[in-house]
């Protein structure tokens, strides 16, 4: 995900690459409490926009790109996949918010 928001000529300072090597460094995380990006609610999003996913507790721990038409992008260790977008994602859900991050 950071390296699409670089690709798109974006910088979301403090989080960067150094920190998201730390094991317990999570970037999910700090892309959805990011207040530079726009927060708009899950029923609106676009194309392009990061999509949150979040365990049983409410806290985001996974993210996705937005290709529009239903389906996502990701990376899970070391693999990318492109997958169909559905309300529950495993244990998971989708948090109410998504981030505007190439607006």
């Amino acid at each position: 995900m950071l390296q699409a928001i670089y690709a798109a000529g974006r910088d979301p300072q403090p989080i960067n690459v150094v920190k998201h090597a730390e094991p317990t460094y999570r970037t999910s995380r700090e892309l959805y409490a990011h207040p530079g990006l726009l927060s708009v609610p899950v029923a609106q999003r676009r194309r392009g926009d990061l999509i949150f996913y979040t365990n049983s507790a409410g806290t985001v721990h996974h993210v996705t790109i937005d290709l529009g038409d239903g389906t996502m992008m990701e990376a899970y260790g070391r693999h990318a996949a492109i997958r169909k977008v559905v309300p529950q994602y495993g244990i998971s859900y989708i948090a109410p918010y998504v981030k505007r991050a190439f607006a």
